[in-house]
């Protein structure tokens, strides 16, 4: 017989080159439930102050060209920043893909009214002469007081 005992090669547990998908699958459900959540409340474009009026009607924005102008007298067509001498073109070539599509002024209570009539006449010297004015509706109690 054989006076030695057998040797056994010790070979090390080799580690699985598995990703548990667990707790990505965990994380990606919760941040999709968040955005569902939160996508409702984040309102699109920019923070403007609009007039308020005791009549308004209400038009569907995804069918409307939105000319934005801020209290600092910046404008924007549709998000895009630009002069307000070049409001015109902007519109009119906006205009021309979509010849449906109603042009809407969303001007701040606190822009000077001849900045506003600026850009208005920028848009109507490109011959857009129907433009909406985009205000918000004045809360019932609040117009009593006044």
């Amino acid at each position: 017989m054989n006076e030695y005992p057998t040797v056994r090669k010790r070979t090390r547990a080799r580690p699985t080159a598995e990703i548990n998908l667990t707790n990505l699958v965990d994380v990606t459900m919760v941040l999709l439930i968040v955005f569902i959540l939160i996508s409702p409340m984040i309102k699109e474009g920019l923070e403007v102050k609009l007039p308020e009026t005791t009549t308004s009607t209400i038009l569907e924005q995804e069918q409307s060209i939105l000319v934005v102008c801020d209290k600092s007298g910046k404008v924007f067509v549709q998000d895009k920043r630009v002069t307000v001498n070049q409001v015109g073109e902007a519109v009119k070539s906006l205009k021309r893909s979509r010849p449906d599509a109603i042009v809407l002024l969303r001007a701040d209570t606190e822009l000077a009214y001849g900045t506003v009539i600026s850009v208005m006449d920028a848009i109507r010297s490109a011959g857009i002469t129907n433009v909406g004015m985009v205000t918000q509706k004045a809360d019932s109690a609040a117009g009593k007081s006044k």
